[in-house]
């Protein structure tokens, strides 16, 4: 596949993701579908990693480690903002959870935080320089 494509096509899933991700108190049916959304989400840039590797497209291999650092960190600091600023005002938690849902869209969309915390770790693990090399 092209990397256009793909880019394209992870950009989609973001933005489906995002859009879907304010379901309140979604039913077992519609919280499943949400899941494979949220699952579905990583298959492109696992795919583009795969390929980076096979070309030694170290741009692409870097790209993707710096997407996943920053979506690790933020949602990180997110996180514990958000549990800091329990009783603060409501606007206050507004902007903490658009933080959130710009940081790791896939968690927000799923409601499952560690299997998506778990997916951008393990790309990140997976673009590291001492995992390939032999």
């Amino acid at each position: 596949m092209k990397k256009t494509f793909l880019y394209w096509l992870w950009g989609f899933f973001y933005l489906l993701c995002a859009f879907i991700s304010n379901v309140e108190s979604p039913s077992a049916s519609q919280s499943v579908a949400l899941t494979c959304l949220s699952l579905v989400f990583f298959i492109p840039p696992v795919i583009l990693l795969v390929d980076a590797y096979k070309k030694k497209e170290e741009k692409t291999i870097r790209l993707l480690r710096l997407l996943a650092i920053l979506s690790l960190s933020l949602t990180v600091l997110a996180l514990i903002a958000n549990i800091a600023a329990v009783g603060a005002s409501d606007t206050w938690g507004t902007v903490l959870y658009q933080v959130l849902i710009f940081a790791s869209v896939p968690m927000v969309c799923s409601q499952h935080y560690v299997l998506s915390m778990f997916l951008w770790a393990c790309l990140l693990f997976a673009t590291l320089p001492k995992v390939w090399k032999k």
